[in-house]
This record gives structure tokens, sequence and C-alpha cells, in this order.
């Protein structure tokens, strides 16, 4: 149709009777090869026609990957998929990726998820996008089954000559929120919690973005406690991931300690959260000195 509201009716209707809980007249009529010979190629000409249509185009068209397999959906949807990350689509098509990221990780090849469900993570995380279109994003990123597929499938695309883009890309894109000023409260506690994520993965946040991008990141984000304890309990806990990660223990006391201890001033913990930072500052700063007092006794600091 050539109506987008008529269209968009249409397309909706149309994956109720594509849901694998649909009624067995509508399982019986659109079989998978229907799906392949009929249904798909109509999709792909509607968004090709209309890309507007994308967004409510994507419900039915993740109803047909959810039914076929990888092979199929590598030949079939992922061209369409394609027309999705284009301005044109709008910002709910690419929210629409980004919700499905678990299962376009699952079905697409490697070097095409290396790129296409990073390149919607990303667009979503830029300074520009909507707030649902960045949390929803965030919420993936803190979901360690879809960071480490999408590390999985960006290690398998490097063989192939294509770059990772996740440490370059998304966890600077995560340290912005980390250090926003203007994003909500449980925004940033999401971007802490995939932060978290990150550095719980060495290949997402290898040392020099450990060093460069991470670690200002978490000094700004100190600052912006501000009486809220859930952030600061975040802050913790990024840290304490940042000091097991850090080359020589010793580091601990430049590079962690200075930006940490002021949240043991914080007055909005109570007496458990204090507690618990507390015990990592104090765990951090014996791991410092028993580094340094090895640093000094070796035969090499003499």
């Amino acid at each position: 149709s050539r109506d987008p509201s008529l269209a968009a009716a249409f397309l909706g209707n149309l994956t109720s009777m594509l849901d694998s809980g649909a009624d067995v007249e509508y399982r019986e009529c659109f079989t998978d090869r229907t799906l392949l010979i009929v249904v798909l190629p109509s999709l792909d000409a509607c968004v090709r026609a209309q890309p507007k249509l994308c967004a409510p185009a994507a419900p039915a068209l993740l109803a047909c990957a959810a039914r076929l397999d990888a092979r199929a959906f590598r030949k079939s949807i992922q061209p369409i998929l394609e027309r999705f990350l284009v301005d044109a689509a709008g910002p709910q098509a690419v929210l629409a990726v980004v919700e499905h990221a678990t299962l376009l990780l699952d079905r697409a090849d490697a070097s095409w998820a290396a790129k296409r469900v990073v390149d919607a993570l990303a667009r979503a995380l830029r300074d520009d996008a909507g707030p649902r279109l960045r949390d929803a994003a965030l919420r993936q990123l803190a979901s360690s089954d879809v960071l480490d597929a999408v590390i999985a499938k960006a290690s398998i695309a490097a063989r192939n000559g294509v770059s990772s883009r996740v440490s370059t890309d998304l966890v600077p894109a995560v340290c912005r929120c980390v250090a926003s000023k203007t994003c909500a409260l449980a925004t940033r506690v999401t971007a802490h919690k995939a932060l978290a994520a990150a550095l719980d993965r060495p290949p997402a946040t290898p040392p020099e973005v450990l060093m460069r991008v991470v670690l200002p990141a978490l000094r700004d984000s100190v600052r912006l406690v501000h009486g809220q304890p859930a952030l600061a309990m975040c802050v913790l806990g990024c840290f304490d991931l940042v000091a097991k990660r850090l080359p020589e223990q010793s580091r601990i006391l430049r590079d962690v300690l200075p930006s940490l201890i002021p949240l043991l001033d914080e007055k909005a913990l109570n007496a458990r959260q204090f507690d618990m930072v507390a015990g990592r500052v104090e765990a951090m700063l014996a791991s410092a000195i028993q580094a340094r007092r090895g640093e000094l006794d070796s035969p090499s600091s003499v």
C-alpha cells in the first residue's frame, strides 16, 4: 500500500500470523518455504520502497528470523536488515536491531554481526540518540551473553580482515554515558554495569583503552556521585575491576586510590555500603603496598 498507515497496520497483523504461537491455520499457511519465497521478498520490497516502514516491518521480519535457520537468515534476512541501518529508516528501526541483538548475533555470520550489530549499538549510544535507544543499547551491553557474543563474532571476523570496534567504538561510547552530567541516574547505573561487563573481558578493554578511556571516565564519574549510593557502588565495582587489571599492582596507588578514597566521605552511604568501600580501599592499599615493597626488594631496584 502507498498509504503508510495502512501498510503499518497490515504489517502488524502479519506479525501475529507469523508468530510461532499463531493458530494452526496460520502455521500451515506460512511454512518456512512460504517465508522464503513470498513473505521475505515482499518485506524487502516494502522497506526498499518506503524506508520509514522499517520500524513497523521489524516485528514481522524478526518473527521470520526466529523461525528460520542461520543459513536462511544469512541469505535472505541479512540483506533486508541492511536497510534498517540507513538514516532514512529512523531510530525505531535501529531500536529493533538493538533490542533483538541476541537473536541476530546467534543467526548472523561473524563479519556481518561484527559490523552491522555493532553499528546499531554504536548509533544507539551516540550523543544525539534518544534515551530509549541509548538505554536499550546499554542494557544489551550489560548482558554477559550479548557482550560475549559480540566479542566472539568480532574475534572471528578479525581473522577475515574485519577490524573489531568493540574497544574502539562501543567501550568509549559507554564511558561517555558513565561520565555524563545529563544522563538520568538509571541510565548511568546501567552504563556502569555495561562498563563492568567490558572490564571483566580483556578483549573489550585492552590496556590502552583501560588507561586512556576507562580510567578518565571513572574519575569523572566519582565527582558526579552527588549523594547517589547506587552510583557509588557501581563506581566502586568498576574501580575494583580496574585494579585487578593493572599491569603492576603498585599502580593502584596512583591510578585508583586517589579517585576512590573520596567515596569514604560520601555521606549518603549507609553503614553497610561504607564498610564495602572501606574494605575494598583497605584491600587495594594492602595489595599495592605489598607490590611496592616487592619492587624495592628486587635486585633490579638497587
